[in-house]
């Protein structure tokens, strides 16, 4: 039989040292076993680490920047706007806050109207305004020391804010009794709104604050935000479909806000409102009251209707809002957070 020692054979194949190899020498010997230990250590870390990086991951440690969280980067909604019909409205109320209500007798006679709460140092009250006459239904004055701000209706009870103050008035919904006075963990009232279990409540910052409409306890927080700016001075506050709508004090626009995490969702842009109620008065009411910044949002949920009004404005206004094509949307997004992000507060010289 042939002799396959040399080559690899029967011997080699079984382990056995073949007869005819050379032993190696005590430093090769050493050598070789310390290569194959460097390669077994390096074998054994491939498979460790990446367990243990997985491990630490699954304990909540922080993961290395290569693995941070997905940032939205879905571009906001644009949405200009179409008055649908305008309705007379007090032009002496210094509108700070609008919320949509209706009652039905037992015939099936419905009314609608607004609870508006009207600001300034000795004038501020609540009241239930008949729509679309505009007809004051019942009202209440506040103290002198008080200058009301939003307000919203959650349950059976409607709450109201009011300026550099944690004080809010808490009413009977549906007369407007009971009054009583309860304190928020605020230092400043501006908006209100509710998303059916907590307040949510805004002090002119771009932070909205969710509190316990029972112990008025803070819950939680968040920052509104667009594009990595910080939008401030979100004014009006009303809960539409699930998220946010505010108006930006002094600048006609509308942000839809996710109570999630605090991002502008869409913008809207109701410039040319205030010029067009001016151009459309008429000679007597032109005598009337200077007016002043957009100011009342307020959504009929059922009817799918949202109107808007402003602070010593005579008209009140259903509006529809109207979406930008994605192909026309950049630019004017751009030019919406230019115009409507407040960055120099000073402008504003402290009035509300």
């Amino acid at each position: 039989m042939p002799d396959h020692s040399a080559c690899g054979g029967p011997d080699a194949e079984m382990g056995r040292r073949p007869k005819n190899r050379i032993a190696p020498s005590p430093k090769a010997a050493a050598a070789w076993r310390i290569t194959r230990r460097a390669t077994t250590v390096l074998m054994v870390a491939g498979l460790l680490i990446p367990l243990a990086y997985h491990f630490l991951v699954g304990a909540g440690l922080p993961r290395p920047a290569s693995a941070a969280p997905a940032v939205h980067s879905a571009a906001p909604e644009v949405f200009r706007y179409r008055i649908v019909s305008e309705h007379w409205h007090d032009p002496k109320a210094f509108t700070q806050g609008l919320e949509y209500g209706r009652t039905c007798s037992k015939q099936g006679n419905c009314t609608d109207f607004f609870w508006e709460s009207t600001g300034m140092y000795g004038e501020s009250e609540v009241r239930q305004v008949e729509f679309p006459s505009g007809r004051v239904l019942r009202s209440r004055a506040l103290p002198s020391q008080d200058f009301a701000e939003g307000i919203t209706k959650l349950g059976n009870s409607l709450y109201q804010l009011t300026w550099r103050s944690p004080r809010a008035w808490v009413y009977a919904a549906e007369d407007l009794g009971a009054a009583r006075l309860a304190s928020t963990p605020l230092l400043d009232g501006w908006g209100i709104t509710n998303d059916g279990t907590h307040l949510i409540l805004g002090d002119s910052s771009p932070t909205l604050t969710w509190v316990d409409p029972g112990t008025m306890a803070r819950l939680h927080q968040r920052s509104v935000h667009d594009a990595g700016r910080a939008v401030p001075f979100l004014n009006e506050l009303e809960w539409v479909d699930g998220a946010i709508l505010a108006n930006i004090w002094g600048r006609e626009c509308l942000v839809r806000v996710s109570p999630t995490d605090g991002r502008v969702l869409a913008w809207v842009d109701l410039r040319g409102i205030t010029a067009h109620m001016a151009g459309s008065l008429s000679a007597e009411e032109r005598k009337g009251p200077r007016l002043d910044v957009l100011n009342g949002v307020a959504w009929d949920a059922e009817g799918r209707r949202l109107f808007v009004t402003g602070k010593r404005w005579p008209r009140l206004y259903r509006i529809e809002l109207v979406p930008v094509p994605p192909e026309h949307r950049g630019a004017l997004l751009a030019d919406l957070r230019e115009a409507c992000i407040v960055v120099d507060t000073s402008i504003f010289g402290g009035r509300r």
